[in-house]
């Protein structure tokens, strides 16, 4: 299988992003519970869309978001001293709610599976 480019790069950028938010960014409103779900490079590599899922209350993923904005000037600084490329892409930071609802569709099948019985 052939990858182009900007999937090759935008998996390079999602590990370094999760390694950036774990070890470098010490930001409290950040939590804990932040994963870099995946990232998407437009075709031309100038936009960057970041998923990120935040396991917490609404409070805490408003508040990581922000932090994550506040902290977009450093991260790419740090990405551009990992990644090599002419132009460090622009990023956006996109809530992605993809594991709460797979949970909570589990837990309605789990419902509908007990009511049966």
């Amino acid at each position: 299988m052939q990858y182009k480019r900007s999937d090759r790069l935008g998996l390079e950028m999602q590990r370094a992003l999760a390694d950036i938010l774990r070890n470098e960014l010490h930001d409290p409103r950040i939590g804990t519970l932040c994963s870099i779900i995946k990232v998407e490079l437009s075709n031309d590599l100038q936009y960057c869309k970041v998923f990120v899922t935040v396991y917490g209350s609404e409070e805490e993923k408003q508040q990581t978001f922000i932090g994550l904005e506040k902290a977009k000037g450093f991260i790419k600084r740090q990405l551009s001293e990992r990644i090599q490329v002419r132009k460090m892409p622009e990023l956006t930071f996109v809530p992605d709610d993809s594991i709460a609802y797979s949970i909570h569709i589990s837990e309605l099948l789990h419902q509908i599976k007990e009511e049966e019985k």
